[in-house]
């Protein structure tokens, strides 16, 4: 009895060591592969199949003008002929973007090394791009855009008449009342880019695998054009239409001297307009922590290999013009996931790994061997 209890204990430990010597081996296959071999490139071009699975980035934006909160609004909101609204765009492939992802992928890491171009396509109603203020370079008019937001704060203050005469205009300007102070943005050539360490996959060559997004460092470029002004409402029609005059005028006259006075008609059932200083600068250089913590998944699907990234970050403008400097203050996060495809390669283990692999099954040879002589 005591030898028979023997044997099985025996067995049961050969059984435990076996397991761990498996699992080891692929350990040390990982482990050896990583410090020998280079790892496989690949390029992943992101896509859009459908509305669940699509490479498509959110935008949350928030402000403050010495210390109070804005109220911000989409310069288009979802729904309707605006689509997803100008909060929200597609970061695909298209016929005028290369948009990819790039990663150096071997059987138990994956990792980042920069070069990515996931690019932003402009925010897209049901028939058309959606045009947003400013123009391009802070101009007057409007422009497609990645994203477009608005900001404003509500006043009821009355203006002076303004005389004009000093700048050779021979009138007096009756802009009424400021109704609210405005910062409209648009953000237009967004690119993001990917960086990190290698990252450990789970051991072994099947897929799906995950890494942590958290490793992850996400870098973006692009330019954020601007109009800071405000929204001016007439007394009469007829002061409405003088004050568009006057300020035609004022504009060609600014514009000779350098200045770029933007002025928006919002209709004369308003009767009011929205005027300001246009302004472009480009989005501050940004590498920060992927904030979205989920996982990222590299899956075999069909003829491709499919990798999919969460990420989540901060746009913190830097370089307003002043005043607005020491007044404003704005967060624009991005969120959403890319996801890219390539066609599917079989990560080769090199050489040495397969030597690694030869020692570790050589042992395992041995402990077998012993459990049957046992």
């Amino acid at each position: 009895m005591h030898r028979k209890h023997s044997a099985t204990l025996q067995r049961e430990t050969f059984g435990i060591l076996r397991g761990h010597l498996v699992y080891w081996a692929i350990v040390t296959l990982c482990v050896w592969e990583a410090s020998v071999s280079s790892a496989t490139p690949l390029s992943f071009t992101l896509f859009n199949v459908s509305s669940s699975n699509q490479s498509r980035l959110e935008m949350v934006a928030t402000a403050q003008l010495s210390g109070s909160d804005l109220t911000s609004v989409p310069q288009y909101a979802p729904g309707g002929l605006n689509g997803a609204g100008s909060l929200s765009t597609l970061y695909n492939d298209t016929a005028a973007n290369d948009s990819n992802l790039k990663a150096d992928v071997t059987q138990c890491s994956i990792g980042f090394s920069g070069g990515s171009t996931a690019v932003a396509s402009n925010a897209r109603g049901l028939l058309s791009d959606l045009a947003m203020s400013p123009n391009v370079g802070g101009t007057s008019g409007t422009a497609p855009a990645n994203y477009g937001v608005k900001f404003t704060s509500p006043q009821s203050t009355p203006i002076p008449p303004i005389d004009l005469t000093p700048l050779g205009i021979n009138a007096t300007l009756n802009l009424g009342t400021i109704t609210s102070l405005d910062w409209t943005i648009a953000f237009r050539s967004a690119v993001i880019d990917i960086t990190s360490a290698e990252l450990p996959l789970a051991p072994g060559a099947t897929y799906p695998q995950s890494f942590d997004s958290s490793q992850l460092n996400v870098n973006v470029a692009g330019t954020a054009d601007s109009l800071f002004g405000a929204t001016v409402k007439q007394a009469s029609f007829t002061d409405y239409l003088a004050t568009g005059i006057a300020l035609t005028t004022l504009q060609s006259t600014l514009a000779a001297q350098g200045i770029n006075l933007t002025i928006v008609n919002n209709g004369f059932l308003q009767q009011s307009y929205a005027i300001g200083f246009g302004t472009t600068t480009p989005l501050p250089p940004t590498s920060t922590a992927n904030a979205d913590a989920s996982m990222g998944m590299l899956e075999h699907i069909g003829a491709n290999l499919r990798l999919t990234v969460p990420v989540k970050f901060d746009i913190v403008p830097s370089s307003l013009p002043a005043p607005f400097d020491t007044l404003l203050t704005a967060h624009f996060g991005l969120s959403g996931t890319l996801i890219g495809q390539t066609p599917y390669v079989s990560v080769a283990v090199p050489e040495p790994s397969t030597m690694a692999l030869s020692v570790a099954f050589a042992m395992l040879s041995i402990v077998i061997r012993r459990e049957r002589h046992s």
